[in-house]
């Protein structure tokens, strides 16, 4: 009998429901053992290119990019977005790992590595076929909104679920239907929700929180914030 393998340092999913040399031919995937910690795992392609040992290093931790997902129904604000996260200055950001079993110590993030999609359909088209740190959908959208669009990804992919980061222009009427959609996928959690005249305040602290919240419940990554940056997200 065979199962989705899932990685460990991203959450991941493998696609086909394989295991052993059939993963690794198929999907790229290696089977690596920490040589700090000794445990052994699964890592999916990308993290595989990235492990210990490979990915470039800054002073004592390990550099990479947090890949982020945007989703909105208008090209102006996805542009905006995308520049307000490229052009962010992320030094101070760190995240230290916490118990996972690859990427010991502390990973300084360098950029964000950021994918648009105008719509839900297109998102989950690429949520499908691509690893993602953090989703940031816009909750009031044509056709399937952004709370939809959460509950379809939760019931396909339930890792994603705790990557979900919601804007809206009205805070007020759109935490309701968030709320029920997370109830409805039995997800555990809300995710947090933003205001969208805020954003070139909010939303680098944001997602590290989004992050740091995620580490509390999978002991992937613990990170430090400081008392002003942090802020009381959707309950």
């Amino acid at each position: 009998m065979t199962s989705r393998v899932c990685c460990a340092r991203c959450d991941l999913f493998s696609k086909a429901h394989i295991w052993g040399f059939a993963l690794m031919v198929a999907e790229g995937w290696s089977y690596r053992k920490n040589a700090r910690s000794g445990d052994a795992g699964w890592l999916c392609a990308r993290c595989a290119e990235q492990a210990p040992g490979t990915e470039a290093e800054e002073g004592s931790g390990v550099v990479r990019c947090l890949r982020v997902l945007v989703v909105d129904d208008e090209e102006l604000v996805l542009r905006a977005t995308r520049r307000l996260l490229e052009q962010a200055d992320l030094s101070g950001h760190r995240l230290d790992s916490a118990g996972g079993s690859y990427g010991d110590g502390e990973l300084n993030i360098s950029a964000f590595q950021v994918t648009t999609a105008l719509g839900s359909q297109r998102a989950l088209e690429l949520i499908a076929c691509n690893h993602f740190d953090v989703v940031i959908s816009d909750v009031s959208m044509p056709g399937m909104r952004g709370p939809d669009l959460f509950y379809a990804s939760s019931l396909r992919w339930p890792e994603v679920s705790r990557k979900f980061l919601f804007v809206s222009g009205n805070p007020a009427a759109a935490l309701p239907e968030i709320r029920s959609a997370a109830r409805r996928s039995g997800s555990g959690s809300i995710p947090p929700l933003l205001e969208k005249t805020n954003l070139h305040q909010t939303l680098i602290p944001a997602i590290f929180e989004l992050l740091s919240q995620r580490a509390a419940r999978s002991g992937m990554y613990a990170l430090p914030l400081a008392q002003e940056t942090r802020y009381e997200l959707a309950k």
